[in-house]
C-alpha cells in the first residue's frame, strides 16, 4: 500500500546483499527496511494490527 510521507530512517543491515534473509526471516524484528512519518495518518486505516494479522493467517504454512 502506497505511503506518503517522509522516512526516518533506513535499516543499516542492508548496505550489502549479506543480510537480505533477514526480510524474511524476521519481518517484525530486524527485517524492516525503513521507517516512514506517513503525511495523513489516516491512510493507514486499512492496515492490520501485527496481533489480527497473526489471528487471520493462524494455520497457514509457507
Amino acid at each position: 500500500m502506497p505511503v506518503a510521507g517522509k522516512i526516518l530512517t533506513f535499516n543499516d543491515i542492508f548496505h550489502d546483499d549479506q543480510n537480505l534473509d533477514q526480510l524474511l526471516r524476521y519481518p517484525e524484528d530486524t527485517g524492516w527496511l525503513f521507517k516512514i512519518a506517513p503525511l495523513q495518518p489516516y491512510e493507514r486505516k486499512d492496515l492490520l494490527s501485527p496481533a489480527l494479522y497473526a489471528k487471520k493467517n493462524q494455520g497457514i504454512k509457507v
